[in-house]
């Protein structure tokens, strides 16, 4: 919806394939392109707070170094993350590259 005129578009699963992962109710920031009043694409905002929903375990030693593991999100993506992270952490996704940018 335009938060400014409360025009609702109807964007069809073609145009949201993409970004379904980034797309959180409540969150301002979401650009439509139109053409003739017709939406084709959607930009989200350039970083979003997601919550972790399931990821492993920190391993011992883990903090010394830079490793990474997956970690799933409230939206069903798969973010890479560092090993000290864990389950409900809230953490700043980058939309474009969809890298963890730090926790919230």
């Amino acid at each position: 919806m335009d938060v400014e005129d409360y025009t609702q578009y109807i964007l069809s699963a073609k145009i949201v394939d993409d970004m379904k992962g980034y797309i959180i109710e409540g969150v301002e920031g979401y650009y439509v392109s139109l053409i003739d009043e017709n939406p084709i694409a959607l930009a989200p905002p350039q970083s979003i707070v997601l919550e972790i929903v399931d990821t492993a375990p920190e391993l011992k030693g883990g903090s010394a170094t830079k490793r990474t593991k997956p970690a799933r999100m409230s939206t069903g993506i798969d973010v890479q993350v560092p090993d000290y992270i864990e389950n409900g952490t809230k953490i700043r996704v980058n939309t474009e590259t969809g890298e963890f940018m730090g926790r919230e």
